[in-house]
């Protein structure tokens, strides 16, 4: 089975490698953390990620989407990677969470696809207090306000349906990162989640008067990561990540169609 990530990975600078790898790490599985943090140490974060990093992350990810046995019978087998293809992790936390990414066609379109869902899912599941603050805190003009306010707490709409179209195709990814990085926190603990909001600010500075009020008990407010199990508690981090990794080239226009246009199932 061929590598499928290694164009998004390329995205990577230090920061994110970091991130990744930290995420993977855990002393419950099999992954070779120590191998992960070796290469990671190896990189001085000029340049392109190093190949070997970039394949190892790859090889960790999909292991941690994978069943130990099945997992092990490939790799004796001599698959590299041995663990399952990087759709089939998409597939699993799609039902898992009961998403419908169905029209997305490449895999970096259904990475961003199902980031965009998981945050309307989650957005929608917020206190109406909630909600009204974070809009608030998102400084549209009166005219957009009022027509997100009814749609959206009113009328109970989905939220990047509505937000988008007036964002635009040039900040609309932008924010949906910061909406990410929000709802990662609940995975990844206060410091990570600290340092991912660093981190997301120096690369993203219009996300500035969202991320904060986000961030605001996020651990407490996102429902997410009391939904899920422990693999998964890695694996949808993960994929919500390289969601990320795949905004940030500024190629969004499957993504953006998407969500101009569809709606998430209740």
């Amino acid at each position: 089975m061929s590598y499928q990530l290694t164009e998004i990975l390329n995205r990577c600078d230090k920061a994110d490698a970091d991130f990744l790898v930290s995420t993977i790490d855990s002393w419950m599985n099999f992954t070779d953390d120590k191998g992960l943090k070796t290469e990671l140490a190896r990189w001085n974060g000029d340049g392109r990620i190093p190949e070997e990093l970039n394949r190892k992350i790859e090889r960790e990810i999909r292991y941690l989407g994978s069943n130990d046995l099945a997992y092990m019978l490939r790799k004796t087998r001599g698959y590299d990677p041995a663990g399952v293809g990087v759709d089939e992790i998409i597939d699993d936390l799609c039902k898992l969470l009961k998403i419908d990414i169905s029209m997305a066609g490449t895999l970096e379109a259904r990475l961003e696809i199902f980031a965009g869902k998981v945050v309307d899912q989650q957005f929608a599941r917020l206190p109406k207090e909630r909600q009204i603050e974070i809009l608030n805190s998102m400084k549209f003009d009166e005219h957009h306000r009022k027509e997100i306010f009814d749609k959206v707490i009113q009328n109970k709409e989905l939220l990047l349906p509505v937000i988008l179209p007036l964002l635009g195709r040039t900040v609309g990814p932008e924010v949906l990162q910061a909406f990410i990085a929000a709802i990662l926190s609940a995975f990844v603990g206060k410091a990570a989640a600290q340092a991912l909001v660093t981190q997301v600010l120096a690369r993203l500075p219009i996300a500035g008067p969202w991320l904060g009020p986000l961030m605001i008990g996020a651990t407490t407010i996102w429902s997410l990561y009391d939904l899920t199990g422990p693999a998964s508690r890695k694996t949808i981090p993960l994929i919500l990540y390289l969601g990320i990794l795949c905004l940030k080239d500024g190629r969004t226009k499957d993504f953006i169609e998407e969500f101009e246009t569809k709606s998430l199932p209740e």
